[in-house]
């Protein structure tokens, strides 16, 4: 391949089963190139894996990454060097990825979480485009938010903030992931699906529809905890449109819809809750990655 100049960037979301990798330019937001590959959970065949993709990737294009972007489901630290916790990969608790990509080949790089980055993906890019104050929520193995203003991403004093999925809905209610008890994420997520006897959000809405009372009584129960997520992000936050993502969120049309109507209610503002926007995620699967490579671009 030809050198197509040196104003290209990489995102890259490191998921508990697959790694997504994406190439942008950085004038137009041009995407030249996305793929996926299984995630290595071995801390030093993850740093391998990443720096043999972005030497492999720019002898390809002939050029010298301007910025990689990369986007980690887990709490990062304030300073944006390394991965806290991981409830999926827990061998990465405690892992400055940032300074062990560094060592191993001197790039720009930025990490961030990949709620966080999704949101400010389809800020920039997706359902939100000009919008100046977005939240963003991630339903897929668990639950996620970011928030933006302005198109820039708000992290928080401590690289903590639009933690939705671990805000206490029940004290007391069932255990999460993480080790909390009674989060929104164990009524939100893949794991509280099948608790419902089904594997998708999809098949659970369906055979509500068909009349099965216990799909019924879940479809319902998810309809109400997204609603009152909506309700509390309104009522905190007051965004001028909540954007939903992630896996659960592809086929949930009427999850959605039915859960921004039941979130009217519990919303204190009249204003807000007139106003009150909810729109499907734009940019797909790939929102992850294109969010972190845009990150890189805007630092």
């Amino acid at each position: 391949m030809k050198n197509i100049g040196k104003n290209l960037y990489l995102g890259i979301d490191i998921g508990a089963s697959n790694t997504k990798f994406i190439i942008i330019s950085g004038k137009n937001i041009k995407t030249f190139e996305k793929f996926h590959l299984s995630t290595p959970h071995n801390k030093r065949k993850l740093v391998d894996f990443i720096v043999a993709q972005i030497k492999s990737l720019e002898i390809k294009y002939r050029t010298k990454f301007a910025g990689v972007g990369v986007a980690f489901a887990g709490i990062i630290n304030s300073s944006g060097t390394t991965i806290l916790h991981s409830p999926n990969i827990r061998e990465l608790d405690n892992f400055p990825l940032l300074r062990k990509l560094s060592v191993a080949l001197d790039r720009r790089y930025i990490l961030n979480n990949d709620a966080n980055v999704f949101a400010f993906a389809e800020a920039l890019a997706g359902a939100a485009k000009g919008v100046s104050r977005v939240a963003g929520i991630t339903l897929g193995t668990g639950m996620g938010g970011g928030l933006v203003v302005n198109q820039v991403l708000e992290k928080g004093a401590h690289g903590g903030s639009a933690e939705i999925g671990h805000t206490i809905i029940n004290p007391g209610g069932i255990k999460c992931s993480c080790g909390g008890w009674g989060h929104f994420e164990e009524h939100l997520s893949a794991r509280a699906i099948r608790r419902h006897g089904v594997k998708t959000q999809e098949e659970l809405a369906q055979r509500a529809g068909a009349g099965n009372k216990k799909a019924k009584a879940g479809f319902a129960d998810m309809v109400a905890y997204l609603g009152y997520a909506l309700a509390n992000i309104v009522n905190f936050w007051d965004p001028e449109i909540i954007v939903i993502g992630g896996g659960i969120a592809e086929d949930a049309d009427l999850l959605l819809k039915k859960a921004a109507q039941a979130a009217k209610k519990d919303i204190v503002s009249p204003e807000a809750r007139a106003a009150l926007k909810v729109k499907k995620a734009k940019l797909g699967e790939y929102a992850g990655a294109m969010g972190a490579a845009l990150l890189a671009i805007k630092k």
